[in-house]
């Protein structure tokens, strides 16, 4: 199973391109078939940070750092699971009846 995330849309400051905020995807893919989990977050950045990447020059790939570094190692692995999870739903438990058949 390989888990990837994308980036599906962000918000962000329209004089600075600060961005703000990130609606990002989180994909599980086994044999073909995809489950995935989408969700926000919102980021804390500083036009006045010496590392400030304007708008124009961010990658999927960095945004997709920030994103994880703002939820946390464990938050990133509880997302990942869930939709992992989805590829193996809980068994269905058949029901049971007792009795005779005259």
């Amino acid at each position: 199973m390989t888990t990837t995330w994308q980036i599906k849309n962000m918000r962000r400051q329209a004089d600075t391109g600060l961005v703000l905020g990130v609606r990002y995807e989180c994909i599980a893919e086994l044999d073909g078939t995809t489950h995935s989990t989408v969700r926000r977050v919102r980021l804390n950045g500083d036009v006045n940070d010496p590392n400030f990447i304007a708008f124009e020059s961010l990658t999927q790939e960095t945004v997709v750092g920030w994103v994880k570094d703002q939820l946390g190692a464990e938050k990133v692995a509880a997302i990942e699971a869930a939709a992992q999870a989805k590829h193996n739903p809980a068994p269905v438990v058949e029901s049971t009846q007792t009795g005779l058949p005259w």
